[in-house]
């Protein structure tokens, strides 16, 4: 495969402490860099949770919850279509999904 020279700016400290990380595990910088965008294209996202939102804010709650519900699904209730979640969340007569008209109010 060939290979290409790219340039990258990077915080000189950052890049010193990275190069004695790397060096240690047996690692340049470039196949380090190289795995990194591997594994983001592998997985198509970066490879690692990048947390920049506030520890108790409702957005984080959300992604919190979301991983737990992914982790154990059994915990939680599923619906096998949107018209039981309606009937469950509102009530019988509020909402007739396979019809598609509102029944009641």
């Amino acid at each position: 495969m060939a290979t290409v020279n790219t340039s990258i700016k990077i915080d000189e400290e950052t890049k010193k402490e990275a190069q004695k990380l790397f060096k240690d595990l047996g690692l340049s910088l470039s196949a380090a860099i190289n795995i990194f965008l591997k594994q983001a294209i592998r997985e198509k996202g970066i490879p690692f949770y990048v947390n920049s939102l506030p520890e108790n804010s409702e957005l984080a709650q959300a992604f919190e919850e979301a991983k737990q519900i992914k982790k154990n699904p059994s915990n939680y209730k599923s619906y096998s279509n949107p018209g039981e979640m309606f009937k469950d969340i509102l009530g019988e007569n509020y909402f007739n999904i396979s019809k598609g008209r509102k029944t009641s109010t």
